[in-house]
């Protein structure tokens, strides 16, 4: 399958992501400074690539019936080398800001922040599933509504199934909920990572890196967890430690030559590695750290549209798999069963577009409003804990008043 449609696609959605950072509701990016400005500007570029897999494995869904195989190890790695990055990435700012905060971290306000920045858009996009799953369950009967009940207590937790009897539901979201069950895993271990950091950050670097040696090269299940991912997350804290070591010794990644390995790192992660065993995560966790290092990529990742992109990413992650349901299952507005796949890749330029104007439109409905109001309950607790010590200590010189005028008397 030729890749020149993925280009012209990316350039569609950079375009689309220029015009609207000329909007007044994106002009607050003009003047937003980030200390991993590099980083910002990568996860669009994830979040499409994870988008670019899952619309070629629509194609072959519809002719095979099997929602698990693209033969082209390109379209297969895209999604792969997508979510494995955004997980280093997860890992890499959470431990940084562990460290920055002299490990004297509120976990109240942390799991706070997380929930208002992950939950509103999820739960929107299971009730969108749900209008699909009802609408195509019409004539069906309903199941127990405590079966009912379980099934969406299921998908709360990352880990649906049907709704409804309905085959085809975790097929509507491509199945992107399963990374946010690892995102949710990771948070839950911080307060360990924490501990870990109190002791030394050697140590904890030698434990990650020992961790990426065996893991990676034995991944096991824990239940429904594989450890290969989980090591992804300590492979993006390790970078925490490596960032340190430049900054110390202020060694330049800037420049052309590391982005010509950048581009040589992705290119063997893209191309020719695959099913992330050790050398595949070698080859994308070289090109990582260098981003996360400075590097843009030629200027790339510095690009205001590419900055806006990485603003849309959860959006477009989360609701590109309903988009690409809704027009080519549910409503047929195509049938590509008729189309050879060349004919059929003509169509990702136009739904790229098309799914970035909808995350525009999410992002600025839910995510943005969900996000500052997060941040209005963290400060009403903050507020909350300053009042509660407030009271105590005037009890408490209240108290030692009352004794010393004892002691007068």
């Amino acid at each position: 399958m030729p890749v020149h449609m993925t280009a012209i696609s990316i350039f569609s959605a950079l375009f689309i992501a220029w015009l609207a950072c000329q909007l007044p509701w994106f002009k607050y990016l003009r003047h937003r400074e980030s200390r991993y400005v590099t980083l910002d500007g990568l996860r669009g570029f994830l979040a499409l690539g994870v988008f670019f897999t899952h619309f070629v494995l629509t194609y072959y869904w519809s002719h095979t019936g099997e929602w698990r195989y693209i033969p082209e190890i390109f379209y297969r790695n895209t999604g792969t080398v997508g979510v494995a990055i955004f997980f280093m990435i997860t890992g890499f700012l959470f431990v940084t800001k562990l460290k920055e905060s002299c490990l004297k971290t509120s976990w109240i306000e942390l799991y706070i922040s997380r929930f208002y920045r992950i939950y509103p858009l999820y739960i929107i996009s299971i009730l969108i599933m749900s209008i699909i799953v009802f609408t195509s369950t019409k004539d069906s009967e309903i199941v127990n509504k405590y079966n009912l009940l379980y099934e969406y207590f299921k998908w709360v937790l990352f880990s649906g199934g049907e709704i409804n009897g309905f085959e085809d539901t975790r097929l509507i979201n491509a199945g992107v909920d399963w990374s946010l069950k690892y995102e949710w895993l990771f948070y839950l271990t911080l307060p360990l990572v924490s501990i870990f950091l109190r002791i030394s950050s050697f140590w904890l670097a030698f434990s990650l890196f020992s961790l990426l040696i065996y893991f990676s090269i034995n991944p096991i299940f824990i239940g429904p967890i594989n450890t290969k991912y989980l090591v992804l997350f300590a492979l993006g804290g390790l970078t925490s430690t490596i960032e340190d070591y430049f900054k110390k010794r202020k060694i330049n990644t800037e420049g052309a030559l590391s982005s010509v390995v950048v581009i040589f790192g992705l290119t063997l992660s893209l191309l020719f590695f695959q099913n992330l065993d050790f050398h595949h995560i070698l080859a994308i966790y070289l090109s990582f750290n260098l981003i996360v290092l400075g590097n843009s990529i030629f200027g790339i990742l510095k690009l205001r549209a590419a900055i806006l992109l990485g603003e849309l990413s959860y959006s477009i992650y989360l609701l590109h798999g309903i988009l690409l349901y809704l027009v080519f299952t549910h409503w047929k507005l195509v049938d590509i069963r008729l189309l050879e796949i060349e004919a059929y890749q003509g169509f990702m330029p136009v739904i790229s577009v098309l799914i970035v104007l909808v995350s525009m439109a999410t992002y600025l409905l839910i995510e943005k409003k969900s996000i500052d109001c997060g941040n209005a309950v963290r400060k009403n607790y903050r507020m909350f804990l300053k009042n509660k010590d407030y009271k105590s200590n005037q009890l408490f010189e209240m108290s030692n008043q009352a004794t010393s005028d004892k002691k007068i008397e």
